[in-house]
Order: structure tokens, then sequence, then C-alpha cells
């Protein structure tokens, strides 16, 4: 997987960035006249420009090591989008997206802390610890921030995970009467290429669930909610030919890229 690194903080970008969308519309004009106008969705696309400030020899190298190794411009790489949701279908639950045990139930609909009602109620009838996942095409040697906001009628202790092939980070956490935001902070610790947001939901228990968020850092930021689309960008590629860095003392280095994707 050829994936942008993080730097020394377990972060993809530093402030400021800049995020640029782009659209584009088709216009067909009739034999009488009339014009007609849609979406075109293959001209949709995103673009950051990252600045990078104060990097240390080690992260200058890996970042231009990437570089090399894509070739500038030639080759895509994977990008994980630091103001996005990595999740997809972030308030639905019952979206094919999320696989359930096979003795969960979800119901939709429930008054959620934002005001709206996007939460969900998640049972597990089963004598035995039922989980729904979503599992996504990103590096499991990358540091994740998970996050859910969870609340139960009665003290419930549920687990949130991150797993991978040959790795996982785990965490013991309890949802009460109160909407709470749980947070997990980790990495699999596998040269996997795909990792697994997982809540595991005990024996006989009921949980509302809302607003899961995965993020390519050591710490959740806001939430996000996603849809179909989510922060994880496979066709990115650099608009640029070589890597401009400016050094302003030992150790102490800066640079501007320009990343975009469809």
């Amino acid at each position: 997987m050829r994936v942008f690194p993080q730097l020394g903080s377990n972060a993809t970008s530093q402030f400021p960035i800049a995020i640029t969308r782009h659209q584009r519309t088709v216009m067909n004009r009739t034999s009488d006249g009339g014009v007609v106008l849609y979406s075109d969705t293959g001209g949709r696309g995103k673009s950051w420009r990252v600045e990078l400030q104060g990097l240390d020899e080690t992260e200058r190298e890996a970042v231009e090591e990437f570089f090399q190794s894509v070739e500038g411009r030639l080759l895509t790489f994977t990008y994980l989008d630091p103001f996005a949701n990595l999740l997809q279908r972030s308030e639905d639950f019952g979206n094919p997206v999320w696989v359930k045990g096979p003795s969960l139930s979800v119901v939709s609909g429930w008054a959620d802390p934002s005001g709206g009602t996007g939460a969900a109620l998640i049972s597990n009838p089963a004598p035995v610890a039922q989980t729904i996942v979503q599992a996504r095409n990103v590096p499991a040697w990358f540091v994740y921030a998970a996050s859910l906001y969870l609340k139960a009628a009665a003290p419930t202790e549920v687990s949130l995970a991150l797993t991978a092939t040959g790795g996982s980070a785990a965490k013991q956490v309890t949802a009460g009467a109160e909407w709470k935001r749980v947070e997990l902070a980790g990495s699999p610790g596998s040269p996997d290429e795909s990792v697994t947001f997982e809540l595991a939901i005990p024996s006989g228990a009921e949980v509302m669930v809302f607003g899961a968020q995965l993020e390519a850092q050591p710490a959740p930021s806001q939430y996000r909610r996603s849809m179909d689309t989510s922060g994880v960008y496979e066709q990115a590629r650099f608009l640029q030919d070589e890597i401009v860095w400016r050094t302003t003392d030992t150790n102490v280095n800066h640079t501007t890229l320009r990343i975009a994707s469809r």
C-alpha cells in the first residue's frame, strides 16, 4: 500500500491546511435553444495544500522518500484526509457497511446528543457477546483515534477495538444514563492493509450508539458526520514535480505540499 506517511506526532498534517472541493457541471444546448444542466460526478474532486513546519530530519526523509517512491505526480497513493471521518455511514448502523453479529438488533431513529434523531439502539439477546464492525482499507501500522457516543439505561460495559490481522488495540468503556463520547487511541501494530473498527456488545445488553469516528491521529477531533464517502482517498496524487525544503535551523525543515484526488 502506497500511503502518505504519518509524522513523528502520529498526525498526517499540520495547521494551517487549505482544502478545496472541485465540481463540474455539464451543459447541453438543445436544437430549440434550451439548456440542460447536470452534475458530472466524474469531475468531482478534492485538493489539499499542506503546510509542514518544523520537521526534523527523520520526518523530512520520510516525506521525501515517499515522494520519490511515487515519482512525484506519476503514481497514485492513499491519502487520509485529516479533516474527515475515515468511516462511512457514521450514524447509519443498519447500513451494509456495518457488519453485525447474527443476533444483534439495530433500530435507528432515536434521539441523539446533537438534538437530531441519528442514534441507534443496538440489542444483543444472544448468550455471548456480539460485535458490529466496519473495515477500512487503511494501514494497520498507523496510530488512530476511534470515538463513539454511547448511552444505556443501566451501566453497561462494552469493548471498543481496532483490529487487524496480527494485531489489535482495545479498550473497555462504560455506557451510562447520559450520552458520553468514548475514545480509543492506538495502533493494531500490524503490517496489514486493513483496519476494522469494532464495537462488542455483551450478552443481554442494550446500548444506544451515535457518531462513530476514525481518524489517523493520536487523539479525536470534533465529530464529523459521514455518508457514503469518507476521508480515505485511494487515488490521490501530488500536484508538484519536486519538494522545495526550507531549513531555518538544525533539524528544523519546512515545506508546502499540494495533493489532489477524485
